[in-house]
């Protein structure tokens, strides 16, 4: 298997973004409504990667550090019982996968919403 580390343009990023909110362009970004002149399917992470183009911004994977894990967002039927059940396999399933020094940081997504991590 090929491994290759650094920083790597893409055209779109599925589920999980960082967004620097600081700068006044990523207070921009949207998923509704699409950006002018759009007229692809209707789907959040196409017409979000639309959005990032039209403000003339790039999308990025970043492998060069170990950032954490996100727990699946809940589905409707989940109750609070079941989340603390996955979080506590998440963490039994990666310890000694990580080294002591890196910090595990694990985030239960409430709603598709809450998403926006790069």
């Amino acid at each position: 298997m090929r491994h290759r580390e650094g920083v790597f343009a893409v055209p779109m990023v599925h589920s999980t973004l960082l967004i620097q909110l600081r700068d006044p362009v990523g207070k921009s970004l949207a998923y509704d409504p699409p950006p002018p002149g759009y007229s692809g399917p209707v789907d959040d992470i196409i017409v979000f990667a639309h959005s990032v183009q039209h403000l003339g911004l790039t999308m990025y994977i970043d492998n060069r550090h170990f950032y954490g894990f996100l727990l699946a967002p809940p589905g409707d039927d989940s109750t609070l019982d079941h989340e603390r059940s996955e979080f506590l396999h998440l963490k039994l399933e990666n310890i000694g996968k990580t080294p002591v020094q890196k910090c595990l940081i694990c985030y239960p997504l409430c709603s598709s919403s809450s998403t926006l991590l790069v």
